[in-house]
C-alpha cells in the first residue's frame, strides 16, 4: 500500500517536471534556432558591410536594411551617437528604445556583438524581443566607431505563447491517453489474474470430489452395491458439472477472442423462437413452473439478427430464471416493439436479486449469495452479456429483492 501511494505522488510530480522541461526546451528552441543559426550570419554579414561602406562615404547597404521593426546606429570612438536611423514605423527623433551603453564599450574594444534582449519601450502588451548586432569600425588596426542594427522580432512572443499552448494541450493529452491505456492494461491483467484464479476454483472442488469418491470406490471402503452405485451417479454428475465449466470457459473465451461469427441477416422470429418455448415449457412443466409467452411474440416482424446468437442468448436468461424460480412461480416472455428494435423481457417472480449484487450479475464467476446457485459455472450471464455485444444490442437487468427479476435486450428490426 505504502508502495502505491509512493507511486501515486511521484507520478504528477514527473509528470510536471517533464512538462516544464518541455516547455523550456521547446521555448529555447523556438527562439534560439531562427535567431542563432538562421539570422546571426545575415545580420552580422550586413552591419559588417554597413560599417564598410560608410567609411567609404557609401550608405547603399544602410539605406536597403533601414525598414520596419529595423534601427540602424552609427557611434564615433568616444561612445556619441553619429546616426541613428530609426524604423519606418517610428517617431524620426524616437529614442533607441534600447540601452547600447552596455554593448558599447565592447564593440569599440574590437569586438562583435550579437545578443537577443527586450526592448525598453513598446506599445505592444508583451515585450518586443529585440536583435542588437554590433561590430566596430577599423581603420587599419584602430577602433574608429561602431555600428548597431537592432532588429525588432515582434512575432517571436507569440511563436513562443503559440507553442506553450499547443504544447500544452497536445502534452496533457498525450499524457491522459498513455495514463488510460496504462491503466486499463493494468486493469486487464488485474482480470486476467482473476480469471484464472476463478477458473482454478471452480475446477478444483469438482475434481476433489471426484477423487474423493473414486478413491473411497477403488479402496473397497463401501461394498455395498447400491451405496456404490449412488457413489457412481455423484461422480457422474461432479463430471458432468466439470465439463459443463469447460464448456462454459470456452465459450467465453471465444466470444472475448472475437471468434465467434455475429453475422445478421433476416430471420423469422417464429421460426426461431418456437423450438425455444417447447424446450422450456417441458422443463418447466416438469419443475412445476408456469411458463407465459406473450402472443405478441408470434406477431413479431422479420428480425436483424444472428438466429443462433439470439437463441443461445434467449436460452441462457430461462435457464437462470428456472434457477431461480422456486416451485410454484412463474416466468414471463414479453416483448415491446419499436421503431427499429424490438426490446424482449425475461422475468419471473423468484427471489430476485440485491441492490450491491445488482451492478456486478453479468461478471464472470458471479454467483450472488444463494446458496441453491452453488451448482452454477456463473459464466452464464457474462457469456449473454458478450453475445449482446458482439450483436451491437443492449442487455440490462430491473430487479427487486424478494419480488423477481427481468431481463431486457434488444433486437433490430429488418
Amino acid at each position: 500500500m505504502k508502495k502505491r501511494r509512493t507511486a501515486s505522488f511521484l507520478l504528477p510530480v514527473v509528470l510536471i517536471v517533464l512538462y516544464l522541461f518541455g516547455l523550456l526546451l521547446g521555448a529555447f528552441a523556438v527562439s534560439a534556432y531562427p535567431i542563432v543559426y538562421k539570422q546571426r550570419p545575415f545580420f552580422l554579414s550586413r552591419t559588417r558591410t554597413i560599417a564598410q561602406e560608410y567609411l567609404a562615404g557609401s550608405e547603399d547597404t544602410l539605406n536597403s536594411m533601414a525598414g520596419y521593426n529595423t534601427r540602424i546606429l552609427i557611434y564615433d570612438a568616444d561612445g556619441n551617437c553619429l546616426r541613428h536611423m530609426p524604423p519606418h514605423n517610428a517617431e524620426p527623433d524616437a529614442a533607441p528604445g534600447l540601452a547600447l551603453e552596455r554593448y558599447l564599450p565592447r564593440v569599440l574594444a574590437g569586438k562583435e556583438v550579437f545578443r537577443p534582449a527586450l526592448a525598453q519601450e513598446t506599445q505592444r502588451e508583451l515585450s518586443d524581443i529585440v536583435i542588437v548586432v554590433g561590430v566596430p569600425m577599423w581603420e587599419g588596426n584602430e577602433v574608429v566607431g561602431a555600428v548597431f542594427l537592432v532588429k525588432n522580432l515582434m512575432d517571436l512572443p507569440e511563436a513562443i505563447v503559440g507553442y506553450c499552448v499547443y504544447f500544452t494541450i497536445f502534452y496533457w493529452l498525450a499524457a491522459y491517453l498513455i495514463l488510460s491505456n496504462a491503466r486499463r492494461k493494468r486493469k486487464l491483467d488485474q482480470l486476467q489474474q482473476n480469471y484464472i484464479a476463478n477458473v482454478t476454483h471452480a475446477f478444483k472442488t469438482p475434481i476433489a470430489s471426484i477423487k474423493a469418491l473414486a478413491e473411497t470406490l477403488c479402496d473397497g471402503v463401501e461394498p455395498d452395491p447400491d451405496q456404490q452405485r449412488v457413489y457412481y451417479g455423484m461422480i457422474l454428475q461432479e463430471a458432468n458439472r466439470q465439463d459443463h465449466m469447460v464448456q462454459d470457459v470456452l465459450e467465453l473465451s471465444k466470444l472475448q477472442s472475437h471468434g465467434m461469427d455475429f453475422t445478421k441477416t433476416k430471420v423469422s422470429a417464429a421460426a426461431v423462437l418456437a423450438p425455444v418455448w417447447e424446450k422450456y415449457a417441458a422443463l418447466c412443466d416438469c419443475m412445476n413452473i408456469s411458463l407465459h409467452i406473450s402472443e405478441a411474440i408470434s406477431h413479431l416482424p422479420p428480425l436483424s439478427t444472428n438466429a443462433a446468437c439470439l437463441k443461445q442468448l434467449l436460452e441462457i436468461l430461462l435457464d437462470n430464471a428456472v434457477k431461480f424460480v422456486p416451485e410454484g412461480g412463474g416466468i414471463w416472455v414479453e416483448v415491446s416493439v419499436g421503431r427499429s428494435q424490438a426490446v424482449l423481457s425475461v422475468r419471473d417472480n423468484g427471489v430476485g436479486i440485491t441492490e450491491e449484487a445488482l451492478p456486478h450479475v453479468f461478471e464472470r464467476f458471479y454467483k450472488g449469495s444463494h446458496d441453491f446457485n452453488e451448482s452454477g459455472s456463473g459464466l452464464g450471464l457474462a457469456i449473454a452479456k458478450e453475445i449482446a455485444t458482439g450483436l451491437k444490442e443492449k442487455l440490462w437487468v430491473e430487479s427487486e429483492p424478494g419480488k423477481g427479476a427481468c431481463f431486457f435486450f434488444t433486437v433490430r428490426l429488418k
